[in-house]
């Protein structure tokens, strides 16, 4: 388990990568009419990029607070919402000024309300998803105990799924990645889970399953089904994942990964507004000159952006009201 404010390079790694490859990859496609790189296998290689997010988002907070008494509980939400919910706002904002969506959905998405009617909220729907994940965090951390945990979790995630299935009046993904945002608290506590996911013994008896998953995926179109497939598929690949975060870290310089992990943010709420933005001022066609056009030139001028308003924020914000020197 990290000491409190101590980095971990493997994970700004992981993190970082896989910003880059929704912002950069998986979403270049709604942009350009020659770029398409949709299929079962991008679709599941995609659920498990955002469950390793949202695992890397459990596992931090996981490492960094220890809520012992209620008197916790008003640092840990100021902090982590002051962190991301303004951000959120703005950009729910931009989406409607700039008509990515309807003033009334960026309303209800405000108050995350999205998460239970499941309204098209576009890349915003994963900043509401980890929003509704800090919510539930006290139930995890408060007093921590990985039997209550697990029970709890599971509790949930079985609530969740009967809500979606009687009523249809839930975003199904709240369950699809709760399991990874569990895993990363446990992980963070339970040092034999850590230690268990280091063996190279369980990584390649994980390949089984994993190649399994992308096989079953591909073969049947039910959404529980799937879901499940993207669960088991994620658990399998994580101890390969967290194996190759350590690897890029021999060689992989500090300073730079640690500008794009700190600006990764921004770059979220920002690319698809620079992209939509882009794409009215020159919309080139061909495989070559989109790609180029819109990872080449945009896709950085977005990275630079994203971590002057980061930066900005901080300062004028996040730096003051916490105290933060």
């Amino acid at each position: 388990m990290k000491t409190p404010g101590e980095r971990d390079l493997s994970l700004d790694i992981l993190r970082s990568g896989a910003i880059l490859y929704v912002v950069g990859f998986w979403h270049l496609q709604e942009y350009s009419s020659s770029l398409n790189f949709f299929s079962d296998i991008t679709l599941l290689l995609t659920d498990i990029v955002l469950a390793l997010f949202v695992y890397i988002s459990g596992y931090l907070l996981s490492s960094r607070y220890d809520l012992i008494g209620v008197t916790d509980l008003f640092p840990f939400f100021r902090k982590r919402m002051l962190r991301i919910y303004p951000m959120y706002l703005g950009a729910l904002t931009i989406f409607a000024v700039i008509h990515l969506i309807s003033p009334g959905v960026a309303l209800r998405a405000s108050f995350l309300a999205n998460m239970i009617t499941g309204e098209t909220l576009r890349t915003l729907w994963f900043v509401g998803l980890i929003l509704c994940f800090y919510l539930i965090t006290p139930i995890f951390l408060y007093r921590f105990s990985p039997v209550k945990t697990v029970a709890y979790s599971a509790g949930l995630f079985t609530l969740l799924l009967v809500i979606d299935h009687r009523t249809g009046y839930i975003d199904l993904r709240l369950a699809q990645y709760l399991p990874a945002f569990v895993m990363g608290i446990l992980v963070a506590r339970v040092s034999a889970m850590e230690g268990l996911l280091k063996s190279r013994v369980l990584l390649v008896l994980s390949l089984v399953p994993l190649v399994g998953g992308f096989f079953a995926f591909s073969r049947f179109a039910d959404q529980y089904f799937r879901l499940f497939i993207s669960i088991v598929t994620f658990l399998a690949a994580l101890g390969i994942l967290l194996y190759l975060g350590r690897v890029f870290s021999r060689f992989c310089g500090r300073r730079l990964v640690g500008f794009f992990a700190y600006s990764s943010y921004a770059v979220y709420l920002l690319h698809r507004i620079s992209f939509a933005v882009g794409k009215r001022f020159f919309r080139p066609e061909g495989l070559v000159p989109s790609f180029l056009y819109l990872v080449g030139l945009i896709l950085p001028l977005t990275i630079i952006m994203g971590y002057f308003i980061q930066k900005a924020y901080d300062r004028l914000i996040v730096d003051r009201l916490t105290g933060r020197s």
